[in-house]
């Protein structure tokens, strides 16, 4: 396997091939109708291929990885099989809140996010961004380039990973849904508040991290936020009104339709 820079330097000289490409479609004076046509089809693919450039320029010096699936110690929780999403939950936003609190010391950042890499449902999410043609390495890359952006799309809200495991599991509503499937899936929301309320009055936001059995234990496939709901207690109350009594623990669908989107002016 090629060390991390090395492989970097590869994804960069595919970059430039991407470059030259946009350029050379967009500068010929004249197009003949079916290259016009292959162009517009080709651009969206193209745009982010782009995008992809940069974060592989920025990932160039960090060790591409992924961990297997299996019991884990860390922030006083042992995630086995026995583990709960919650629990899943909450090393994964200590383990975000450490890699900020880390700074610029590279050492306690890796260590981290090796922590983040323990709470992944790492096959699934290979599956889900793998292209069918793509080799191991390419693979890897792949899904790293992906869960790297995980930490970033909540640490925005850090303050409230702060406190101890009563603290900010209070804040969590977990659900376990498709067991009769035999693909036991869950979901857990966690409301979060605004760094800055007096900046952005009512920016709080609810996360939301998508968890599935693999290999036997709860780990996380997808972290995004919910768009339905600022507040995850208001909305399983107003569900349980019109249940007319308590939501079920283990729903067979999905109730909580996820953003793959940041809330605007969560990025700092």
């Amino acid at each position: 396997m090629l060390p991390a820079r090395s492989r970097s330097r590869s994804l960069q000289s595919r970059c430039f091939g991407l470059h030259s490409l946009l350029d050379m479609k967009t500068t010929e004076s004249k197009f003949n109708s079916p290259r016009l046509l292959t162009l517009l089809l080709l651009l969206p693919s193209l745009f982010l291929g782009l995008v992809g450039c940069k974060d592989n320029a920025r990932l160039a010096d960090h060790d591409v990885r992924a961990r297997e699936v299996q019991s884990i110690t860390a922030y006083g929780k042992v995630l086995d099989k026995d583990a709960s999403p919650v629990d899943v939950a909450y090393v994964f936003l200590k383990a975000v809140l450490d890699d900020y609190e880390a700074g610029g010391d590279l050492e306690k950042r890796e260590a981290a996010f090796n922590t983040q890499l323990g709470v992944f449902a790492t096959e699934k999410i290979k599956q889900n961004v793998s292209h069918k043609n793509f080799n191991e390495q390419q693979q890897l890359e792949a899904y790293y380039s992906v869960v790297r952006r995980f930490a970033p799309v909540v640490g925005h809200y850090r303050e409230s990973f702060k406190g101890d495991y009563e603290t900010l599991t209070g804040r969590m509503y977990a659900r376990e849904y498709g067991q009769g499937s035999g693909s036991p899936r869950a979901v857990v929301l966690v409301n979060l508040d605004h760094p800055d309320p007096k900046k952005r009055p009512g920016g709080n936001v609810v996360a939301r991290l998508d968890l599935v059995r693999e290999r036997g234990f709860w780990r996380i496939w997808w972290v995004s936020f919910s768009n339905t709901t600022r507040d995850w207690k208001e909305e399983v109350s107003r569900r349980s009104s019109k249940a007319g009594g308590p939501i079920r623990s283990a729903p067979q669908k999905d109730p909580h339709p996820a953003s793959t989107k940041a809330e605007p002016g969560s990025s700092e």
